[in-house]
């Protein structure tokens, strides 16, 4: 592929695998997958060649570039990166990275394994590379977050005022937990203001080694694979799911806040249940139902009860606080809750 897949993703893209070669100057954010992404990026792999010049608008839009998006305000999640990254950088404040350029929302269980190479001319900006992330920091929304990531690729950065970390270049007001990098490739973090962070650089054999990593969940959502790294599990990796729901009985309407665990392989742990997970789910009648959970391929069943809600046990309605009373033509009905 040779240009982004999505311009701005708001939704929901998974399992898919791009080889990617891309040779061109761009502008502003540019990634593989999303150029912007405000959804959900799941379970995504890249890999191939990105060879080119990024350029920006100044104050309008700095330049960024990531293996999977130029610039996340949502969620990358359990994605890998295998790209040869060849970027020259404008002669302004500019972000890489291997996920992700710029990180304002949550990267979590990434890996970033290839050659991120890039220069900017000596009289420029602050240049920001990461393994992970070119940088992350905080938005009106809260704190960016990069959790459970490790990058074992090579970093190669010239610059005046570069700052490479194999994690992230740039760090304000962020969390970092439980990620990784190579002992041989500098610091996990370039330059930080950091509110949380916690990881650690590993030797060859380490990162071999499923025991240097803490709360990462190997044999459930991890291995190790045949090159010595971290890797998501596949589906030919998973030989039995089981699951364990938190409730097995609801009411018409009702629907669980969080459904439960999902058991690998026997392993202990497990991961939470997650709604685009379950199939066959129907509030709408009374009965005993069957519900479908779907993991890489692999189905687990379970049966539900759906009840008539007992009225004898309801003894007060109130609205604890007013609602909009007033409305345009148009206009949609805002409930509003304490």
């Amino acid at each position: 592929m040779k240009k982004p897949l999505i311009v701005q993703n708001g939704g929901t893209v998974k399992n898919l695998r791009i080889e990617a070669a891309f040779d061109d100057d761009s502008q502003n954010a540019q990634g593989v997958f999303a150029q912007y992404n405000t959804g959900k990026i799941q379970e995504c792999t890249v890999s191939g060649t990105v060879t080119g010049h990024m350029g920006g608008q100044g104050l309008q839009e700095f330049p960024k570039f990531g293996g999977i998006a130029g610039e996340n305000s949502g969620t990358i999640s359990g994605c890998s990166s295998r790209l040869n990254m060849n970027l020259s950088m404008p002669a302004m404040k500019s972000w890489a990275g291997g996920i992700v350029g710029l990180n304002k929302g949550c990267v979590e269980k990434c890996v970033s394994s290839g050659k991120i190479t890039v220069t900017q001319a000596e009289d420029a900006g602050q240049l920001y590379v990461g393994g992970i992330a070119g940088g992350t920091e905080r938005t009106t929304l809260g704190n960016s977050s990069i959790k459970v990531c490790v990058h074992t690729g090579i970093l190669r950065v010239s610059g005046k005022n570069k700052n490479v970390g194999q994690i992230c270049g740039q760090m304000t007001s962020s969390v970092i937990s439980d990620c990784y990098g190579k002992d041989s490739q500098g610091e996990l973090i370039g330059s930080t203001a950091a509110t949380e962070s916690n990881g650690k650089l590993l030797t060859e054999n380490q990162l071999k080694d499923s025991a240097s990593y803490t709360n990462w969940k190997f044999g459930s959502e991890w291995k190790i694979s045949e090159d010595g790294i971290p890797a998501r599990m596949e589906a030919s990796d998973i030989t039995s799911v089981s699951a364990y729901l938190y409730s097995s009985s609801y009411c018409i309407g009702e629907r669980p806040y969080s459904w439960g665990i999902l058991y690998i392989n026997g392993q202990p742990g497990g991961i939470d249940i997650t709604d685009d997970m379950i199939s066959g789910f129907d509030n709408t009648t009374a009965g005993t139902k069957t519900i479908n959970i779907v993991y890489k391929g692999k189905t687990t069943s379970c049966s539900i009860t759906i009840t008539e809600p007992d009225s004898s046990k309801i003894t007060k309605v109130q609205i604890s606080r007013a609602p909009k009373t007033n409305y345009t033509e148009g206009g949609s009905y805002l409930i509003l809750q304490e």
